[in-house]
């Protein structure tokens, strides 16, 4: 098998072969310190640096691997399930010791350890790492992955190596400034694309492909992976803040969904008082049917009224029987709702990670000539729809305020 270590079971050669792109194979035999893994949107690199992650702990010992992403809470239903799959595809579920308190696995002799670097008390306690894999980057500060570097120290049996993944976003961000724009000692840089992923589906690839008619450098940027500065943002005023003030007797508050199952389905608590419109992620994840979406909205204990996309009635009546105020959007006009939400002075939560790159790459279409268009690039705009959806319905200026459904979420 090109690129791959020698040391591997026929069977775990075949499964290799069939479950990892060529692009990514050199990945497998890099021991640089820092691993740079970047690229477009479904490339497969974090499917990549997972398969070498149990590779490394299924022909290794004595490792601890700390797996991080920005925020503790977003772990959960991403590097954590992309983890469990991997071992489950490896066969090695039933003789590893997986703790799903503490998000921790354990596996012939090697520790994973699943923390979010909000979480600082449990950052502090962790000793002897290995290896570290950043999981979506561009998350961090150049501090965060800093103070990870320096844990990263002493004397290991095996090499030592911090992997990051993650989406370019902006040409200004300190990642191409630190390991891009000057070489870093001990560094190995792997770029990819969608084109790079043979088990991309033909739907999901369409999307990619309409991009090079609709906005050739937002096609550059998100599918391509190259780094670049975002021109047309539908979004340019707002901010982000830590969290949701609870302090405030607000005006309305509700959430928002949009659904999906390839794309993610989305939902974001919706916050309003006078002009000031707070937005929280709560749910963002693909693959998920209405039972997986009604037991996730359960988990997070959503309550008051939501709001959906109107196109999937079945849904919403399923959502209702499930014991949720869930009504249809008022999704009539795409532009009505955006110049509406515009209106507001926008707050976004810290932890609302994917709306956050949603909002930084949220970009109205452009023509053949560079011309700017009055709609939006339909693409990575699942939790904005979401947000809008609630936002918009609400307090549709449209909507007579007899009509309007007080909202409130406990």
């Amino acid at each position: 098998m090109t690129g791959m270590p020698p040391k591997l079971s026929l069977h775990t050669k075949a499964y290799l072969d069939w479950s990892i792109s060529e692009k990514h194979r050199c990945l497998f035999n890099d021991r640089s310190r820092y691993e740079i893994v970047y690229g477009g949107a479904g490339s497969g690199k974090s499917h990549a640096v997972a398969e070498k992650t149990v590779y490394r702990i299924s022909t290794e010992q004595g490792h601890k691997i700390l797996i991080v992403r920005k925020v503790a809470s977003t772990l959960k239903n991403s590097v954590w399930a992309l983890m469990l799959n991997k071992l489950e595809a490896w066969n090695l579920t039933s003789l590893a010791k997986i703790n799903k308190t503490d998000k921790t696995i354990e596996l012939f002799g090697n520790s994973l350890l699943f923390v979010g670097l909000d979480d600082v008390e449990k950052l502090k306690s962790i000793e002897g790492i290995t290896s570290i894999w950043v999981e979506e980057a561009s998350e961090t500060t150049e501090e965060d992955v800093d103070q990870l570097d320096l844990r990263l120290r002493g004397v290991t049996k095996h090499y030592k190596q911090i992997t990051l993944s993650f989406n370019p976003i902006h040409i200004g961000h300190w990642l191409k400034k630190k390991f891009f724009d000057r070489e870093e000692k001990d560094a190995f840089i792997h770029h990819s694309t969608y084109l790079d992923n043979k088990h991309i589906d033909e739907g999901y690839k369409a999307v990619f492909e309409r991009l090079k008619e609709t906005n050739r450098t937002y096609y550059n940027i998100y599918a391509l992976g190259h780094w670049g500065v975002y021109e047309g943002l539908v979004f340019e005023n707002w901010r982000e803040v830590a969290v949701v003030p609870n302090e405030i007797r607000w005006d309305y508050k509700g959430y928002g969904i949009d659904f999906g199952f390839n794309a993610p389905s989305a939902v974001v608590n919706v916050y309003i008082k006078g002009k000031d419109l707070y937005w929280d992620e709560r749910i963002y994840q693909s693959g998920l049917t209405n039972t997986d979406l009604i037991a996730r909205m359960k988990q997070e204990k959503l309550k008051g009224n939501g709001y959906a996309d109107s196109a999937e009635p079945d849904r919403i009546l399923e959502i209702k029987r499930a014991g949720f105020k869930c009504l249809a959007a008022d999704k009539a006009n795409r532009i009505d709702r955006i110049n509406f939400v515009k209106s507001f002075n926008i707050h976004v939560t810290a932890r609302s990670t994917n709306l956050i790159k949603e909002m930084y790459t949220y970009t109205w279409a452009q023509d053949r000539k560079g011309n700017t268009l009055d709609e939006p690039v339909k693409v990575n705009d699942h939790a904005i729809d979401g947000a809008c959806y609630s936002t918009y319905t609400q307090f549709s200026p449209k909507k007579p305020v007899g009509q309007r459904v007080p909202g409130e979420l406990i």
